[in-house]
């Protein structure tokens, strides 16, 4: 869940969206919509500006590199592009099914605001002209998702700067970000991110915002705007402040000159990414319902259950108990068999229980499995499991029955 601030932050952009959604259309399946940037609009509207040594001087002083190493997949991550793809694995397979379907298909949902403008501009090549990556962009050991635009290829590889939505992990997938053609975002040399948005000379916007070390929603560090002074509308100003908010009351002005000049001096701190084709990506549904990258699980027999004489937990006994057996494929700790209370659904449709702990096994080693005995009532689960893994992040399944098979599934919730 992001921030009220941000949200509030964010609520220009949509308004710049819908006022300008007819005009200067982009394709967002290639670089052209990096190259246009706020500048470059504003050029267009007599007021075209020039760097000087001053003005480079205040963006030194405004932008400055963190130094932050930002880790990627065989460089910094701990874990595999495998491991990571089954980690997001319902967010890429809802953007791999958007992409894929086309305008037909295409049904708005939290995140895919960006790859919904490709495919219903109706681009052909989209699956291979938007692709996904794993980077940890503030070193905190826990690898986000990111979702963007492919523009290069080089030497097999493809790149891209232009990023439609960033997720990090925390018991579930978290939307942090979101770009679409009138809401560019970016990544910056220093982990942290850029968006830019206009709609003319009278109203702009840009902002640089960081997530912070385990944190699951992004802080503001600069937020830049454009705004009418007063009622009369015949003047408008450049602002500024920390906290993302579009109002000049709580803003300090500055001049024209060093709005754009801080503006020029992010873009050019722009990364580009090196991503991989949705065309590439091996849609795999049943793994997502399950098992994750780490946990199988199957039904059993008692039979089955005396003669591998595994571990077993017995939650509850009925006429109508199953055994679930599950199996790690890594060491894990602190492995908990859970009692669910069903709560809510989030916006995005996840469910969230209150939890209580009946077991605790301690750790549990890769290939040697622990079984429960449970009662299924009813369509909405009654038991759970959790378990830390090696980057410190608690994960929390719920254990249920495929609606399409009968087969014993881990769904993912949230921990109320």
């Amino acid at each position: 869940m992001r921030k009220k601030s941000f949200l509030l932050g964010m609520i220009v952009v949509v308004v710049l969206s819908i006022s300008g959604c007819n005009s200067d259309k982009k394709d967002n399946t290639t670089g052209t919509v990096t190259e246009v940037s706020i500048t470059e609009e504003i050029t267009t509207t007599e007021a075209t500006l020039e760097l000087t040594e001053t003005a480079s001087e205040i963006t030194a002083e405004n932008t400055q590199d963190t130094g932050n190493k930002i880790s990627v997949v065989g460089d910094g991550l701990k874990e595999s592009q495998e491991y990571y793809e089954n980690l997001y694995r319902d967010v890429l397979n809802l953007n791999y099914n958007i992409i894929s379907g086309g305008i037909e298909e295409y049904e708005y949902s939290e995140g895919t605001s960006g790859i919904g403008e490709v495919v219903m501009g109706g681009a052909e090549d989209a699956m291979d002209t938007i692709g996904y990556t794993f980077i940890d962009s503030n070193n905190d050991g826990i690898a986000e998702l990111v979702i963007g635009s492919i523009y290069e290829e080089g030497n097999g590889n493809y790149y891209g700067t232009y990023i439609y939505s960033i997720y990090t992990y925390d018991a579930m997938p978290q939307l942090i970000l979101e770009g679409w053609s009138r809401n560019r975002c970016f990544l910056l040399d220093d982990g942290t991110f850029y968006n830019e948005g206009s709609s003319g000379a009278m109203y702009s916007v840009f902002q640089n915002t960081k997530l912070g070390a385990n944190e699951t929603e992004l802080t503001f560090i600069d937020y830049y705007f454009t705004k009418e002074k007063d009622e009369t509308f015949e003047e408008y100003g450049f602002y500024h402040n920390t906290t993302g908010e579009w109002d000049i009351t709580v803003s300090e002005e500055i001049g024209e000159d060093e709005y754009w000049n801080i503006a020029s001096a992010y873009s050019a701190r722009t990364i580009s990414l090196e991503f991989k084709p949705f065309s590439m990506y091996e849609y795999d549904v049943d793994q997502s319902v399950t098992h994750d990258s780490i946990l199988s699980i199957e039904w059993i027999t008692p039979e089955q259950l005396h003669e591998s004489q595994i571990g077993n937990f017995v939650a509850d006994t009925s006429e109508y108990e199953v055994i679930a057996a599950i199996t790690a494929y890594e060491d894990i700790k602190n492995f908990k068999v859970l009692s669910l209370a069903y709560d809510d659904a989030d916006e995005m449709g996840n469910l969230v229980f209150s939890t209580e702990t009946l077991y605790e096994y301690g750790d549990l080693e890769a290939e040697k499995p622990f079984s429960i005995t449970l009662t299924l009532y009813g369509t909405i689960p009654s038991y759970g499991i959790s378990y830390d893994t090696s980057d410190g992040v608690t994960h929390y399944y719920a254990i249920s029955e495929s609606g399409k098979d009968g087969s014993a599934t881990l769904v993912e919730f949230k921990n109320k």
